[in-house]
């Protein structure tokens, strides 16, 4: 199992260490991921709109089939737009990847 967890603040001055703590260990407890099957996708851009550098990698492992789950701290790390969340919550389930956010489901 590979568990993405993606992280993402708005501006370089920001802080990424508390979401990374609450995914990692959101993936440990929950859902049974070694250390050694979690990926870690960070951003340090604004989420509105899905041109990031993390965020489009992510997509692309998923799209190859790298990443059986998704966790993010908050759905708004993942998107701002509800249209864009939507999107990628729909599309990463097309993919068979289960979504979460830490500690509720999407």
């Amino acid at each position: 199992m590979t568990v993405a967890c993606y992280t993402r603040v708005s501006t370089a001055k920001q802080n990424l260490e508390r979401q990374l703590t609450s995914t990692k260990q959101y993936a440990e407890d929950t859902l049974g991921a070694s250390l050694a099957e979690i990926e870690v996708y960070r951003d340090k851009s604004s989420g509105t709109n899905t041109a990031r550098d993390a965020y489009q990698r992510l997509m692309s492992d998923a799209e190859a089939g790298e990443i059986d789950a998704v966790v993010a701290h908050e759905v708004s790390r993942v998107a701002r737009s509800i249209t864009d969340l939507e999107r990628t919550a729909e599309r990463l389930r097309e993919l068979a990847s289960s979504c979460t956010s830490s500690p509720s489901r999407w």
